[in-house]
């Protein structure tokens, strides 16, 4: 046993000695296959490397891909809308051709004055306004309607201030409150406003000139106030004919009526004017036949309990008083100046006819 484990170092040496020799045969008889592998790895080698780069560009034509096959499903999503629009669109062609009408209907209705029609039309886009906000072309109409509204409430304000039938002028006020853009009493201030300018221009259109007589110009303006004033307030009274009976309406609160001081205004300067110019008569017939005209327009205005002939009496009587006082001062100045300038004596030196003197 000692033996054997003390030649165990020589066995090994032998041994690898042996396998050393013969892994050198084997290398000298496979250099060729040990060569050829080399070889074979470099091309592998070669080849992974242009496997990458052809994955690479793999990789990349696949997110190019993607990307298209995204692009080429938004279009046809995009493409699809439309098509759902276009379809949509043709369905409801004669829809579509009336609402793009509207406008040219509403500026029709504006210049025929057809303001019931017209309102019409605007509460209808309105509504398919507020269904379709989200729609431009709807939108558009909607502010081309919207403007047209407001040409036709300036035309609407402008008709207020001009010559009005009562059938023209109750339907201006029926479409000024179905607008439902001021409250009654607002509505009934600016209809007060409205007629109280064409008030106004009227009576302007008969101002005197430098030839016209002061009793010539006062019976245009009364003639005036006797015929527009009884119009505008007849308009008024049918146009806001509107009962608020507490009794009936407990909940409902009364509209301030601004008629009354809207007639004392306008009273007020007519009287003041005719004080003015009554004042510069000089002749009783003109002041007779102004006062004539005058008391005509009180009782046409009385019809509406409107008199105010208790007010210009006054005025006439004090310039009758006037006239009557510079005629007497008149007449006895000239009677003095007559008096003065009479010879007495030759008075005393006629004899008087019939007696004998003594």
């Amino acid at each position: 046993k000692m033996d054997e484990l003390l030649r165990e170092p020589e066995r090994l040496a032998a041994e690898r000695a042996r396998l050393r020799g013969e892994l050198v045969r084997a290398g000298l008889s496979h250099y060729p296959v040990f060569i050829q592998c080399a070889s074979s790895s470099f091309e592998a080698l070669a080849t992974l490397q242009g496997v990458r780069g052809l994955t690479g560009e793999l990789v990349r034509a696949v997110e190019a891909l993607e990307k298209g096959c995204v692009g080429f499903s938004e279009a046809g999503q995009q493409w699809r809308v439309e098509r759902s629009q276009a379809t949509h669109l043709v369905n409801n062609y004669s829809k579509l051709t009336e609402l793009l009408e509207v406008p040219q209907l509403l500026e029709t209705c504006l210049r025929t004055e057809l303001y019931h029609e017209a309102l019409l039309l605007h509460d209808h886009v309105k509504v398919i306004a507020e269904q379709n906000i989200h729609i431009p072309l709807v939108r558009l109409i909607a502010q081309e309607v919207e403007s047209t509204m407001k040409q036709l409430l300036a035309q609407i304000l402008d008709k207020l201030s001009s010559n009005l039938s009562l059938a023209v002028c109750m339907k201006v006020v029926a479409f000024l409150r179905r607008l439902k853009i001021m409250t009654e009493k607002e509505l009934r201030l600016l209809f007060l406003q409205k007629r109280h300018q064409y008030l106004r221009r009227i009576l302007a259109e008969a101002s005197p000139s430098h030839a016209t007589p002061h009793s010539t110009h006062m019976s245009k303006v009364t003639s005036v106030i006797k015929i527009h004033l009884f119009d505008i307030l007849t308009q008024y009274q049918s146009v806001f004919a509107t009962s608020k009976d507490p009794v009936e309406n407990p909940l409902e609160t009364p509209v301030c009526d601004v008629l009354p001081a809207w007639i004392l205004s306008v009273l007020e300067d007519y009287l003041r004017e005719l004080k003015r110019h009554v004042g510069l008569i000089t002749t009783g017939s003109e002041l007779r036949s102004l006062l004539d005209q005058c008391m005509s327009c009180g009782f046409t205005l009385s019809k509406l309990s409107i008199d105010i002939r208790g007010l210009m009496v006054p005025i006439f009587a004090q310039r009758v008083t006037e006239l009557y006082n510079a005629a007497a001062e008149q007449a006895y100045q000239s009677y003095v100046q007559c008096m003065a300038g009479y010879n007495w004596s030759k008075a005393a030196a006629v004899p008087r006819m019939g007696l004998e003197e003594p």
